[in-house]
């Protein structure tokens, strides 16, 4: 079917169908590579040409793509990711003391777990730039296997983690706390039905979340009802809302000492700790992926 097999190959056309796919129009493809609309145009119908086929339903926004295109851009979107993970690598193989890390952080783990650590790291090596992306845990592990992460920090349990490479880092508690003001629920402790019984509402993470998950447990090993008024999507959501004096909110007990306007509201019921864990797709990492590893599971 192809005759010319270096036409067929030219990954810069390929890396412009994949952009466009990624922003959803040409416009924004241009910005991102740094080119005009005509000129992405171009190359897009210039692969449309060679794999005679078209790529894109150009009557809809965002872009859609056609069925065709649909079949070969999981192997695209796997190529142009390992290339540039693979250049980026090259760049860091003889300095250590440069490079970039892409670490994915689930929605419901707050970055200020790693500050100390993280602040350690950037100490020694200033000219590695770090880049953090939050998204839900099944979001982040598939771009993992894309190429797409060096890292996922995550808290157990979570599931499937076959042919993935885990080490521990650390082990966290999560406590209820509330603001400050609400001096009637510091006085005293609560067990978890009292706490149910006040007139706050709480505030948890995501039902899909691992905290969530584990806490729902401990109100069924003690027969309490699960009634949280508010679930939301990210730890810092619930700081803004214990800011506010919406509710009680429960996060991580090292986040609750971050903040001045927080207290932990005391418990009489064991409330979880998690494991907190670095995850990584692969053993033959970067050297600066590497330094990073060493430095993040040390005690």
């Amino acid at each position: 079917m192809y005759n010319d097999l270096e036409e067929v190959v030219d990954l810069d056309l390929y890396r412009v169908f994949y952009i466009v796919k990624k922003n959803g129009n040409f416009s924004k493809a241009a910005e991102e590579l740094n080119t005009t609309q005509p000129a992405i145009s171009y190359k897009v119908k210039k692969l449309e040409e060679i794999l005679g086929v078209k790529l894109f339903v150009r009557d809809t926004r965002p872009l859609k793509l056609t069925s065709e295109a649909e079949i070969i851009m999981p192997y695209i979107e796997n190529a142009v990711n390992g290339i540039e993970m693979g250049i980026r690598r090259l760049e860091e193989f003889n300095k250590i003391e440069i490079g970039k890390i892409i670490i994915g952080v689930p929605s419901h783990i707050s970055i200020f777990l790693l500050t100390d650590k993280i602040k350690e790291f950037n100490k020694k090596f200033p000219k590695i730039r770090m880049k953090l992306v939050s998204k839900p845990t099944k979001e982040l592990f598939e771009m993992l296997r894309n190429n797409e992460l060096d890292f996922i920090i995550d808290s157990s349990p979570f599931d499937n983690i076959n042919n993935f490479i885990v080490k521990k880092i650390s082990r966290e508690k999560c406590v209820f706390a509330c603001n400050r003001i609400q001096t009637q629920l510091l006085d005293k402790k609560y067990d978890l039905k009292s706490l149910n019984e006040q007139s706050i509402p709480i505030i948890i993470p995501s039902v899909s979340s691992s905290n969530t998950k584990e806490l729902k447990k401990v109100y069924k090993k003690y027969k309490v009802e699960f009634e949280p008024l508010y679930e939301v999507t990210t730890s810092e959501m619930i700081v803004e809302m214990i800011r506010q004096n919406i509710g009680i909110g429960y996060l991580f007990e090292k986040m609750v000492k971050q903040y001045d306007f927080m207290q932990k509201i005391q418990i009489d019921n064991d409330l979880p700790y998690f494991d907190i864990y670095i995850i990584t797709k692969s053993e033959e990492l970067s050297r600066t992926c590497k330094c990073f590893l060493k430095y993040i599971i040390k005690k």
